[in-house]
């Protein structure tokens, strides 16, 4: 577990260092979350199922820099999905143009294991388990972070390491907030 967890610090230092390689540090994001929490089911595929919502899923391109890759010595697995056609799955990836599907995708997986990440923030609000966000800090420098909503993800019988918990925010302070 120590040795996820300097894993798991050294992407997010590497990820604030340089934006622009945008799907490879959401890649490593989701990797990351294979690692970081526990379906309740164990891992029934022996095979790391992830599924990308989209017709044909180009920008920010993840899929290649997941497929291949291991979890506890199980392959990651990758599909282009839709709606009509998504299975049963550890991680559905929903990437931002989608969002407007998310109240079908929370339908079709009631009583499942999948855990729904985006990538818009608030999604969390709005039932998804996990979103990347960028963040910009006061010198306008942006990094990829993720917020999470435990109610959502513990709904699916998926708990959370404390690593997970450490690393992730799970709501986000404007700084008018912080002024108030």
């Amino acid at each position: 577990m120590k040795k996820i967890t300097i894993l798991f610090f050294a992407i997010l230092l590497i990820n604030s260092m340089s934006f622009s390689q945008t799907a490879e540090t959401k890649a490593n994001f989701i990797h990351n979350f294979c690692r970081l929490l526990h379906w309740s089911n164990g891992n029934e595929f022996n095979i790391v199922k992830i599924e990308i919502i989209g017709e044909a899923y180009s920008e920010n391109e993840i899929q290649p820099f997941l497929d291949g890759k291991e979890v506890f010595g199980e392959k990651i697995e990758t599909k282009i999905v839709t709606l009509s056609n998504i299975e049963d799955c550890n991680i559905l990836y929903v990437p931002s143009e989608y969002n407007d599907l998310l109240p079908a995708i929370l339908l079709k997986i009631i009583n499942t294991n999948i855990i729904i990440v985006t990538e818009s923030e608030n999604m969390i609000d709005q039932g998804a388990a996990i979103s990347l966000i960028k963040i910009t800090d006061s010198f306008g420098n942006e990094r990829l972070e993720y917020q999470y909503n435990e109610a959502n993800i513990n709904k699916q019988s998926v708990y959370i390491s404390n690593d997970f918990k450490g690393y992730g925010i799970t709501e986000i302070i404007t700084r008018e907030e912080v002024v108030e």
